[in-house]
């Protein structure tokens, strides 16, 4: 346990020593025990609907017994120093015996991703050890999936690359599939761009993967930038039956799929380019399985299912520009023989028309999933509220009449009619992170001079009253209320900057774009702060910290930094010398900002963990990148440190 006095040191270091070694064998690492402690990216059940995985970008896995969802444990991977993306994909076996989890490739000096070293563990339940490691891959996977009958685990790639299958048991990869993700040609040698045709962010990603049974043999389906792509896995190997292009299939971005019950027909959501002009469209569409062909139109939400049809324009409410329906599950309801297709992503439930509220709201601030029915479209949505973050992943439980949704940071198991699910013992499932949320870039976010204080309005408290939290780190203290009138807010003079705010666009500085030479698919700007005095805007994205000179009439960056958890808000001392950025992990980290000529470079040098115990008493976890930690002596059971005691062995 480290002093006050010795972490502000450890801030004010012009020396930060990485944290963890590039290959497997590490040194005790400090983890957070919960499996909140980064942003949730996918979902797993086992066939018996007895075992639920979730994956997030903490390196962790977390097994929820569904009998007994409480008896959760953790499975954590070795810590690399990977590529700083949040896509972390988990498959859990039918039999529920073995666990697929994924990593983010290595990351050069400058955290740019290392082709051919992403990964995948499987892992054994029971004990965690880990039975085969699957080495090489070209690129991170964004989603995971095992065959029906246990016998293949495929995945799918991003940065221009496509599908993997393997043969569970020996775990030989027997198909892969790039065609047409890199641009020229069949776009197999521009994988992760390999041939140098785009920088790897500005490349297409596949991120929908699904299997049904077919007979004797199985059929599979992706979904993504480049397409719908439908094969036919059999024992004499792989084919691809059908490939239609984003354009052919009526949709902007074809996001996650999913099989009908019966295996023949395909729901697909669609990501939505949010920096395309116009209305938002919210909707799914279903397909045929044989030939790709509609089937009727798509499953949307209209004006009409809204408490004011103004809502789906940005003009009108700008908010819904962050709006998309990217998740998706297609269930059979056996108590009244219907067929569910449901939805979700980013709706907010105060949007939705009253009457189509299927059950109540538990705030202001709620997101709904969207239940469409495949045999009356007309009939419209229903909705349904979720939590309060946007959702991650849906997986269907049939047998129990239900599904599982998770958001960035909760879980919860719902009914077909949205009423919680009642589990085996009468247990319910729906389990919250606690952490500070930092949503809101234009809430305050307040620091002093030197960076040793700051204060915050959690976003929960945003429609309902503030939530006020102040951390010192001298007095290492968390307190409650008005904070001292000495602390400055970030700068977001409108005449200097515009257009920042959830913006997956470019923000005006002086009112010119900011643009970059290398293009970030899907990089939403989420906060700012000005330093007039020295031309310096420092932004924070989902993807990014920047800080971007103006001092020549025109915006210029100096540096960027890739971040794993979304910056949602930022702030900067006077000097330009720290930045202090709230992320949506719920942590606090101070980043020292060293110029140098025309450049910069960010360096991570303290990070406070922010979080409210069960009696809702605020509690903290502070860390240097070196390891040595201090913590409210209340948060000792939040934290533990990770060994690697042998290869494969954590």
């Amino acid at each position: 346990m480290r002093s006050g006095a010795a972490l502000i040191c450890g801030l004010l270091a012009l020396a930060v020593p990485r944290p963890v070694a590039a290959g497997d064998a590490s040194p005790p690492a400090l983890r957070l025990n919960s499996p909140f402690a980064a942003t949730l990216w996918q979902l797993g059940v086992d066939a018996s609907e007895t075992y639920l995985v979730s994956a997030s970008a903490y390196k962790a896995i977390t097994v929820w017994p569904l009998p007994e969802p409480g008896a959760r444990k953790t499975l954590r991977l070795p810590l690399r120093a990977e590529q700083r993306k949040r896509a972390h994909g988990a498959a859990i076996s039918p039999d529920g015996g073995l666990i697929a989890a994924s990593v983010p490739p290595l990351a050069d000096d400058a955290g740019l991703p290392l082709s051919g070293t992403a990964r995948i563990h499987v892992l054994e339940r029971r004990s965690g050890r880990r039975a085969a490691l699957l080495d090489g891959l070209a690129s991170r996977a964004q989603a995971l999936a095992f065959s029906p009958d246990g016998a293949y685990l495929a995945a799918v790639l991003s940065d221009g690359c496509g599908l993997r299958l393997w043969r569970a048991g020996d775990w030989k990869l027997i198909y892969r599939d790039d065609a047409g993700h890199g641009g020229a040609g069949d776009g197999a040698a521009h994988c992760a761009g390999s041939g140098g045709a785009a920088p790897v962010d500005a490349l297409p990603d596949t991120t929908g993967l699904a299997f049904a049974r077919a007979g004797t043999g199985l059929r599979l389906v992706t979904s993504g930038d480049t397409g719908l792509r439908t094969y036919q896995v059999e024992a004499g190997g792989v084919r691809r039956l059908h490939w239609r292009r984003p354009p052919d299939l009526g949709l902007e971005r074809p996001g996650d799929v999913a099989f009908s019950p019966d295996g023949t027909r395909l729901v697909v959501a669609e990501r939505r380019d949010r920096t395309r002009p116009g209305p938002v469209h919210l909707r799914v569409q279903r397909f045929s399985f044989d030939n790709l062909e509609p089937i009727g139109a798509p499953l949307a939400v209209l004006p009409e299912h809204l408490r004011h049809p103004g809502f789906l324009d940005p003009k009108q409410n700008r908010d819904i520009l962050q709006a998309s329906l990217a998740q998706l599950a297609w269930v059979h309801s056996e108590d009244d023989d219907e067929d569910w297709i449901f939805a979700g992503g980013v709706f907010w439930c105060a949007f939705a028309a009253p009457e189509r509220l299927l059950t109540e709201p538990r705030g202001p601030a709620d997101i709904c999933l969207v239940r469409f029915s495949p045999r009356d479209g007309d009939a419209g949505p229903g909705f349904i509220p979720a939590g309060s973050d946007r959702i991650m992943d849906l997986v269907p439980l049939p047998k129990r009449g239900g599904l599982v949704y998770a958001g960035q940071g909760e879980i919860g198991a719902i009914g077909f009619d949205g009423a919680p699910l009642e589990l085996p013992g009468g247990e319910l499932l729906l389990a919250r992170g606690r952490a500070a949320d930092f949503r809101g870039g234009a809430m305050a976010f307040r620091i002093s001079a030197d960076a040793r204080q700051v204060y915050f309005e959690d976003y929960r408290g945003r429609l309902a009253g503030p939530v006020r939290v102040s951390f010192d780190l001298a007095r290492q203290r968390l307190s409650t209320g008005m904070p001292p009138p000495e602390l400055l807010e970030p700068d977001h003079d409108p005449n200097l900057i515009t257009g920042w705010r959830n913006n997956p666009g470019s923000p005006l500085i002086l009112d010119e774009p900011f643009q970059e030479a290398q293009k970030v698919v899907d990089d939403v700007t989420r906060a700012a702060a000005i330093i007039a005095d020295k031309q310096l805007v420092l932004l924070g994205s989902s993807d990014f910290l920047r800080l971007v000179s103006f001092a020549d009439g025109a915006p210029r960056l100096l540096c960027r930094r890739r971040i794993t958890h979304e910056a949602y808000r930022v702030n900067i001392t006077p000097d330009a010398k720290i930045a202090v950025v709230g992320h949506s992990d719920g942590t606090l980290r101070w980043y020292r900002i060293d110029r140098a000529g025309q450049g910069c470079e960010f360096r991570q040098a303290l990070a406070v963990h922010l979080n409210m115990d069960p009696l809702g008493n605020w509690i903290w976890t502070a860390w240097l990148p070196s390891g040595q930690f201090a913590n409210d002596p209340r948060a000792r059971r939040q934290i533990g440190w990770q060994l690697e005691r042998q290869p494969g062995k954590v």
